[in-house]
């Protein structure tokens, strides 16, 4: 566990066993496929893939070197891609950290986000000294709650009115955290 004030390194990327699927680093081989998503209405409302008016191509490329982040695909046996998790806003002093993820819409329902989220905090607490690893969704998001329930995730309770989401609204938040096992 880190003390207060203490830093650590964030690891570089590699790919990571998840159930059903790998985790692996971004590659700019996947904009193609990565662009068919970001016009999707359920993860432009959601996901960051074309906030602030980046392009999918800009969003793939701050997510290659985990510099401040760690940041996989969900890809099946054939490299398609699932969705994405991140772990992100390192707190080295109060040891915690965020995740997020989202889901592609051909792989919607199949629980994708919980089992991408189960293994990307183990990562982290293997490989990170973090006490936390925190979650918050739109309370809109219904399938996201169920995600991070499914992954062990406790609802925390509701922040109100605390993200601008893409549709310019601020939207309620639910809060969800894991402890280091």
């Amino acid at each position: 566990m880190s003390e207060p004030g203490q830093s650590f390194d964030i690891p570089q990327p590699q790919t990571v066993e998840a159930e059903g699927f790998l985790l692996r680093p971004y590659s700019m081989d996947d904009l193609e496929q990565a662009e068919k998503f970001a016009d999707d209405p359920l993860t432009v409302q959601w996901a960051p893939m074309r906030r602030g008016g980046n392009d999918v191509a800009h969003w793939i490329s701050q997510r290659l070197n985990w510099d401040g982040h760690m940041t996989w695909w969900a890809v099946d046996d054939h490299d398609q891609i699932f969705g994405g998790v991140s772990v992100f806003q390192f707190d080295f002093h109060n040891a915690n950290v965020m995740l997020g993820y989202w889901v592609a819409p051909h792989a919607r329902g199949r629980g994708v986000a919980a089992r991408a989220a189960k293994a990307a905090s183990a990562f982290t607490f293997a490989n990170i000294p973090v006490a936390r690893i925190g979650l918050f969704h739109a309370v809109m998001n219904e399938a996201s709650c169920k995600a991070a329930t499914k992954a062990g995730f406790e609802y925390e309770g509701t922040l109100r009115k605390s993200w601008r989401y893409p549709d310019g609204e601020l939207h309620d938040e639910h809060v969800h955290g894991l402890l280091r096992p």
